[in-house]
């Protein structure tokens, strides 16, 4: 297992919590009283925990798209080829595991959401969509001497594919009452640099199929994600 591996914590992501969290989105409550006149608790989404002992600074449940799983291996060794043509001695490629085009941000919080929530991004993800698999392609890489992040950006073929899907999106979520949060370039990280300096590259066209929209886990802080569900593109 990884060394931080997301661990088997059914119990956690289904116990009840208090209230102490935050979070970015509208959400409507019933207004069912308990047996005492008392407002009932939502049931809580809480992550399971890192297997590495790490501990996240908060969440963040994202949609992407990912590489699909025969050409995962492919896209890896070619971002670990531009990491040693570009990067410093410094540089570390983005794990296989790890790659993906965000598309946007669902939702924020701290330690704990409920579940309603989730449940709602999910139904979100399910509903019909236009559009179908496609090649992503990738033609430039680019690094920023303000963020140690150096990444690949899409062709504008691709780009095109990739904002049908994200503004497809962004109109079911609000439809649903969720307040998305879009992401302006689409790209693929592909390594980090803490000696970057700003570039702009020129590069030989790196191309995966992409099957299927992702729901992760960011846990901010920690460089590590968890696979919350897919549905096909």
């Amino acid at each position: 297992m990884h060394p931080c591996a997301v661990s088997s914590c059914a119990e956690a992501c289904a116990a009840p919590r208090e209230w102490p969290y935050r979070y970015r989105y509208a959400h409507s409550m019933d207004n069912q009283l308990g047996l005492f006149g008392e407002e009932p608790a939502p049931a809580m989404f809480v992550p399971p925990a890192l297997t590495c002992g790490c501990q996240p600074t908060g969440y963040s449940l994202f949609f992407a798209i990912r590489p699909a799983a025969e050409d995962v291996a492919e896209c890896a060794s070619c971002v670990d080829k531009l990491r040693q043509q570009h990067g410093s001695f410094r540089a570390k490629s983005m794990a296989a595991k790890r790659l993906h085009v965000t598309l946007l941000e669902a939702a924020n919080f701290t330690s704990e959401l409920p579940q309603s929530v989730l449940d709602g991004i999910k139904a979100v993800a399910a509903l019909p969509r236009l559009g179908g698999p496609f090649s992503l392609a990738f033609d430039r890489l680019q690094c920023f001497n303000t963020h140690a992040a150096c990444v690949l950006t899409c062709t504008a073929e691709a780009r095109q594919k990739v904002l049908v899907v994200r503004d497809q999106l962004v109109a079911s979520m609000k439809q649903q009452g969720l307040r998305p949060s879009s992401v302006s370039t689409q790209h693929m990280t592909a390594y980090y640099d803490s000696a970057r300096v700003t570039e702009n590259h020129p590069i030989q066209q790196m191309t995966c199929s992409a099957w299927h929209l992702s729901l992760l886990l960011s846990y901010q802080g920690c460089t590590e994600h968890a696979l919350l569900g897919e549905w096909p593109l």
